[in-house]
């Protein structure tokens, strides 16, 4: 077993030790640079290279602590094509993809270690050294010098476990390593001197309906970004962006309605390069009118076809009504709660094939099968295409304080399997008593028009407010409490815009009332309520506050 077991006599440690190197390994099987062995897209080298231990997210690597002289990537080693592992043909398409995705791994690994030279070493197949050999030109051609090609030869006979290298051939790729190393000077540091660019800028001109304008960059490189109201250098810009010092950046402009403005915006890289000229976004503010989204509840679906699901398209079974085949499918559907204070919590079960996003009165409160935490658009594929049933839980603390009397409106965005051949959608809502809202093959409204529905810009004035609308987060606003963990009193502080009727309670972590802090009708102002836990058991508990349609919760932490 040792041939196969004994890593101390794998190219990757022989290569360190003839260099006098420290070296870690975490191995995996099967994982590749674009999809894995059983062509998958999730989990590959990019997923895993940050890992302490392959098989655990946590630890991360301590990129910080430890800074290497050189980078070597050497994918695709027993790979029949570097694609897939045993595809036989390769798509011009998967080509472009497989050389986009090792740029982007390229700039991934610039980000954590901007001054380390980097070797990308293809294996014996002939279509990933051409693939590789284009990544390093076309870099090199961009002005990133350190970064150089080299390739493995092919040993005959010298592997075993279909294709994985003998002990022989590691011997043979490590010298081969070593003698790639020894020609680039790989141990003399690297001095990068370009500058970061903007990969995505914000449209401009714009105009904000909103006094909140939200800015959101990406920039080829780690950086950070600033701006100024004048076109002056990055070192004399007075802001930061709130969210800086990674790829992508955001900050919020607050402005005044009926104005113009123009950011002058630069970013520096973590090497000190800056950039030369500024980006210049601008926008007016003009809050006379509103911007609803096609899951917002004030919305006008009145043109959207309306019928009973299960709704889908190919050659999946028990559709109901067939719609027309598109990359995402967008689906709305009113509901009642008259008497939303007597629960805590709501599910939502999702059937279907593909990925979706589920909004429940303008707010995201679950995301199956798509990328987490990112900008999701039309074309965004799905991560899983099988079938699939899932319950999604709107609790206090994670939906359901957007839960209204009277309507709501829960919106679903279904994007199709990868190669959108079939795309199903079905679901019904429960309470937290299992009582039925709505069940499967309700009729909902749906639009499948191969793109995205408009937003629609009504005058503000226009809009016919429901009774139970949640007021201006301005005006009405639910504080944390403090001292947070406390022992055992803490202040509770919240504002209300207008007289109401209002219920301040505290919850347990099941949703179980513990006790009524508040509970009459109050005139608009500030308010401090204390709350002595001097006979309740350590633990997190839920404070909730309800005005009229408001509602708002928050945790707080009793710690004795």
């Amino acid at each position: 077993m040792q041939p196969y077991t004994n890593i101390d006599k794998g190219f990757g440690p022989i290569v360190a030790k003839n260099y006098g190197a420290q070296y870690h390994m975490s191995s995996i099987s099967g994982i590749g640079l674009v999809l894995d062995w059983q062509s998958q897209y999730s989990f590959n080298m990019p997923d895993y290279f940050d890992r302490s231990l392959a098989y655990s997210p946590e630890p991360k690597w301590d990129f910080e602590q430890w800074i290497p002289n050189l980078v070597v990537i050497g994918l695709g080693l027993n790979d029949y094509n570097g694609y897939g592992g045993y595809q036989n043909d390769i798509q011009d398409n998967e080509t472009e993809e497989y050389i986009a995705a090792y740029h982007e791994f390229i700039g991934t690994i610039r980000d954590y270690y901007p001054d380390t030279k980097i070797l990308a070493v293809a294996p014996h197949v002939e279509w990933i050294r051409d693939c590789v050999r284009n990544v390093v030109k076309t870099e090199n051609a961009g002005g990133q010098e350190d970064i150089f090609y080299a390739h493995y030869s092919y040993y005959s006979g010298w592997y075993v476990n279909n294709g994985h290298p003998n002990v022989a051939t590691h011997s043979g790729i490590a010298e081969e390593l070593i003698a790639a190393i020894d020609t680039i000077n790989a141990f003399s540091g690297y001095l990068d001197k370009i500058p970061p660019v903007f990969e995505t800028t914000p449209e401009s001109p714009l105009i904000s309906y909103e006094k909140e304008v939200n800015i959101k960059l990406t920039t080829d490189t780690y950086s950070t970004i600033k701006y100024s109201l004048e076109d002056k250098n990055w070192d004399e810009m007075e802001y930061t962006f709130d969210e800086t010092g990674k790829r992508t950046h955001v900050t919020t402009f607050t402005g005044d309605h009926g104005n113009d403005y123009s950011l002058f915006i630069r970013g520096a890289d973590k090497s000190g390069n800056k950039m030369r000229n500024s980006l210049q976004v601008s926008f007016s503010i003009d809050t006379s009118k509103v911007q609803l989204n096609w899951y917002d509840p004030l919305f006008d679906e009145s043109e959207w076809i309306t019928d009973s699901a299960a709704f889908g398209f190919g050659t999946t079974k028990n559709i109901n009504i067939e719609v027309t085949p598109s990359k995402t499918i967008y689906f709305r559907k009113n509901f009642v709660m008259d008497d939303r204070d007597a629960y805590f919590g709501l599910g939502f079960l999702l059937q279907g094939i593909g990925g979706s996003i589920i909004y429940l009165n303008g707010h995201e409160v679950g995301r199956l099968n798509l990328p987490e935490e990112e900008d999701i658009g039309y074309n965004t594929e799905c991560t899983n295409n099988n079938y699939s049933q899932k319950m999604t839980m709107i609790e206090l603390y994670t939906g359901y304080e957007h839960v209204v009397k009277e309507e709501n409106t829960i919106a679903v965005e279904m994007h199709a399997a990868n190669d959108f051949s079939e795309m199903f959608f079905n679901a019904q809502l429960i309470n937290n008593r299992n009582e039925i809202i709505f069940p499967l093959n309700s009729e909902w409204n749906y639009y499948s028009q191969q793109n995205t529905p408009e937003s629609q810009i009504v005058e503000r004035s226009s809009l016919t407010i429901k009774d139970a609308d949640i007021p201006e987060t301005e005006t009405f606003s639910l504080k944390q409490n403090y001292p947070n963990p406390f022992n055992p009193s803490t202040m509770i502080n919240y504002q209300l815009p207008m007289i109401s009727e209002v219920d301040l309670s505290i919850y347990n972590m099941l949703g179980e009332k513990v006790t009524t802090l508040v509970s009459e009708k109050q005139q608009p102002g500030n308010f401090n309520i204390t709350w002595n836990a001097e006979n309740y058991p350590s633990g997190i508990y839920l404070y909730k506050l309800v005005s009229g349609g408001a509602v708002e919760v928050k945790k707080c932490v009793l710690l004795k």
